[in-house]
């Protein structure tokens, strides 16, 4: 059930947007009935779910965790830009950030690529990496990137390590990734992309690689490359390829989805092959798309290993690829071996004119857990029963490699909502050996417009491998807020409430509530944001306050 984000005051009741409203009631809006999760926002024009990733395990409870971004939300200055991380658990990703940043910065886009970064130190705790594409430090938009560690509760606060390109308008993290560990000193390694970077070529892009360090990581790129091709835009993507060739170092995956070869626009996309003094000074294996302005390699990633042979395999999607219907998209799979990835790619489209299939693409881990890994793709265009609402699609693995038809769909339901602008696998975030996956609805509006919203669904036994439980709806339970009372309207005798501060720590709960209006004072809580949790035999409400003295 999606969180209703408000805010309460003694004297006033404020929306989180900061505006002054004289809301006293408001009723739960419900989303589409099929996903294990989701969240928003409810800052308009936010944009949420622009990008999504797991993060890893960051405060190593054994759960995997999700961050979120959304590059266009506020929180003091105009189009900053927000990351959320939200904890996994026994029964699933929590509704609330235990983790929330942002740059203090107008216009720098902080979230327009978030990640998880591995374990950069080495310290059993996941981390993070968040991209800010037009964010000032020395240079006019040159971009920074910046990783933040796990500790047993959260991500810290300030940034372990931060990058920056040095040279205006390059568009510096854009693109952010965990490279793996691709010199094999156990520590992971991180990879950032600047896909407007100059040096001799307009726009020929460049990508820089750090090594993870126990003490600090260098400032300066211990690996970096540029495509030399004007107007390439090399670094639009970056990825772990995983390891393609099964030498025990990973391998990162990098695209250009404007470069030119054969054809005007094509594209092309380069894997560097890890070792033990790191990645080579020109790319092990490329390939282009040999059709004009495709967009192929616009996304990239590590396809996991979806035939079980031990060789990792990369999936990149080409979202204007035409292949019998206009910009319908598609995305090639290219298997690895002991040699490196093959020449011939498995091709796979959906035959849907003008969907931008392949605008994401990620590896799904294995989501029905069969030992094969999934992918999952997004159309962020795609048009079933409203134009443009988008969807993603699941492709599962099989020792004759890849499905060539998808086993799950989703789908908006919402006019012009971009489903599929952002997708990815979630890690195992309720650690029942299935893994789960995340897609990204940027322009969803639940209460306001374009805020975004991110979906989560679980992985299952089911062939379809994602869970299609229908999402319970409160029709008569409620939570209202009225000056300095909470009023819950429960549908029946037995309810529970509970309110827990930002930190996630209870601070009032009450068992047994009667059927009918409850009432509870503030009084109980002191300055601050508190979720107000309400439980009943049939479903979970929650809402956020900001109480204000």
């Amino acid at each position: 059930m999606r969180n209703i984000f408000l805010t309460l005051s003694i004297l006033t009741i404020f929306l989180f947007a900061f505006s002054f409203n004289p809301i006293q009631n408001m009723e739960i809006n419900s989303l589409p009935a099929n996903y294990s999760w989701s969240n928003d926002c409810d800052i308009a024009y936010g944009v949420y779910g622009s990008s999504v990733a797991s993060a890893g395990d960051v405060n190593n409870d054994g759960y995997d965790d999700v961050i979120i971004g959304a590059y266009l939300a506020e929180s003091g200055y105009n189009d900053e830009g927000l990351a959320f991380v939200y904890l996994g658990s026994d029964t699933g990703i929590s509704p609330y950030p235990c983790w929330t940043n942002g740059p203090n910065q107008a216009t720098a886009h902080y979230g327009i690529s978030v990640a998880s970064a591995g374990d950069v130190n080495g310290d059993g705790y996941g981390d993070i990496i968040v991209g800010a594409e037009y964010y000032d430090r020395d240079n006019s938009n040159e971009g920074q990137a910046f990783v933040y560690l796990g500790n047993g509760t959260s991500p810290e606060v300030f940034p372990y390590w931060t990058g920056e390109s040095n040279q205006a308008n390059s568009q510096y993290g854009f693109s952010v990734a965990s490279a793996g560990d691709v010199n094999g000193d156990t520590l992971d390694d991180i990879i950032v992309g600047a896909f407007m970077f100059d040096n001799g070529q307009t726009d020929e892009g460049k990508a820089y690689l750090y090594f993870g360090s126990d003490s600090a990581i260098s400032s300066f790129p211990d690996w970096e490359e540029e495509s030399d091709i004007s107007y390439a835009n090399f670094g639009c993507s970056v990825a772990s390829a995983g390891d393609v060739n099964g030498d025990g170092y990973d391998d990162v995956i990098i695209g250009a989805y404007s470069y030119s070869s054969t054809k005007a626009n094509e594209g092309a996309v380069f894997v560097y092959y890890g070792s033990s003094s790191g990645l080579p000074s020109d790319y092990s294996w490329q390939a282009i798309s040999n059709q004009a302005n495709s967009h192929f390699g616009y996304s990239v990633a590590t396809a996991g290993d979806v035939n079980g042979d031990g060789y990792d395999d990369v999936v990149i999607g080409a979202y204007t690829h035409d292949n019998g219907q206009t910009d319908e998209g598609v995305i090639f799979v290219y298997l690895g071996d002991s040699l490196g990835l093959s020449a011939t790619p498995q091709m796979i489209e959906i035959n849907s004119a003008n969907s931008q299939f392949g605008y994401s693409v990620a590896s799904a881990g294995d989501v029905n857990n069969d030992g094969y890994d999934d992918i999952i793709v997004g159309a962020n265009q795609y048009s079933n029963s409203l134009s443009y609402e988008g969807g993603a699609f699941l492709f599962c693995g099989s020792a004759g490699g890849m499905q060539a038809t998808p086993s799950w769909t989703y789908e908006s339901n919402q006019f012009q909502a971009l489903l599929g602008y952002s997708v990815a696998s979630a890690g195992d975030v309720n650690n029942d050996g299935y893994d789960d996956v995340l897609a990204g609805s940027i322009y969803f509006d639940n209460g306001e417009t374009d805020e975004g919203c991110a979906f989560g669904f679980y992985g299952e036994a089911d062939p379809a491998g994602l869970n299609k439980r229908i999402s319970k709806e409160i029709h008569e339970s409620s939570i209202s807020l009225i000056l300095n009372k909470i009023i819950l309207t429960c549908s029946e005798a037995g309810a529970e409430v509970n309110v827990f501060d930002s930190a996630g720590r209870c601070v009032f709960r009450q068992s047994n509530l009667n059927s009918g209006i409850n009432e509870i004072k503030t009084d109980m809580m002191n300055r601050g944001i508190f979720f107000i949790k309400l439980t009943d035999s049939k479903s979970i409400l929650i809402k956020k306050a900001v109480l204000i003295k």
